[in-house]
């Protein structure tokens, strides 16, 4: 028996699974940069993080995120108190 080459074994038969997982990560980071923005944005975000105004609240212009843990906040205002004094 001879050896048969196999153009499947070698380096370009990752070519398609690879761009396939390129293209849903592009497609997730995408959703993800609009899903989070529109919500920063929208009057969902303030509710969400002042659930207690009467202790704490943010308030902001305008914010966006590139990735999830960032999140840039312009024109922010903040307003609360405590019933114990720090030192």
């Amino acid at each position: 028996m001879g050896f048969v080459f196999d153009r499947r074994a070698g380096p370009g038969r990752f070519r398609r699974p690879l761009r396939a997982l390129l293209l849903v990560l592009i497609a997730l980071e995408g959703a993800y940069l609009v899903g989070t923005n529109v919500f920063l944005n929208s009057r969902l975000a303030p509710r969400a993080t002042n659930r207690r105004p009467q202790q704490f609240e943010i308030r902001w212009q305008f914010a966006w995120s590139l990735w999830p843990g960032m999140v840039v906040l312009h024109d922010v205002e903040t307003r609360g108190r405590s019933r114990r004094a720090t030192r």
